[in-house]
């Protein structure tokens, strides 16, 4: 009963595998995806999906978690990469700010994605009655984004509720 580990520490059945020697024992360890060529290391593979359930969001819709999915935001807004949202509701308080900053003198093309295939992000408790639930773009409008892209893909947005609407204006 034993593990190897790619960089040659063997675990033994019974042996208390602590955080600090598994740690330890992978680093260097490195990953090639099925039908590819290119071995990489699992946190680079990692940096390039912001999961929202990694930074602590709730896919219950019982606990607001706008601070939660803006850090996730936050750790791949300058680099591209995968703002994902698993199957849930999500309760969100607050306007969600997926800005990102453009520096004219360095230009990045930014490729985002944000993808929740069975999400839904709740907006209906916020208190805003105008305005963006989720902001996209340059930070400033000084700053023109060329080349950018932002790719929304498979998940519902409920904005915030103002009132009951009566017969007129209810859609057929």
């Amino acid at each position: 009963n034993s593990m190897a580990i790619t960089t040659g520490h063997e675990f033994t059945g019974g042996e208390l595998v602590t955080a600090a020697k598994l740690n330890t024992a992978v680093t260097g360890l490195s990953v090639t995806a099925t039908g590819s060529t290119t071995a990489r290391s699992p946190s680079d593979r990692a940096a390039e999906v912001a999961n929202v359930l990694d930074f602590g969001a709730d896919a219950t819709g019982t606990t607001e978690c706008s601070s939660e999915v803006q850090a996730a935001w936050d750790s791949i807004k300058t680099k591209n990469g995968i703002l994902l949202f698993p199957a849930g509701t999500y309760k969100l308080n607050t306007a969600l700010d997926f800005r990102t900053d453009y520096t004219p003198s360095a230009p990045v093309k930014h490729n985002h994605s944000v993808s929740g295939y069975g999400a839904t992000l709740d907006f209906s408790s916020i208190s805003a009655t105008s305005g963006s639930l989720i902001k996209w773009g340059a930070v400033s409008s000084s700053q023109v984004e060329e080349s950018s892209r932002y790719n929304l893909e498979g998940f519902q947005i409920v904005g915030p509720h103002t009132g009951n609407p009566d017969a007129s204006s209810t859609a057929a």
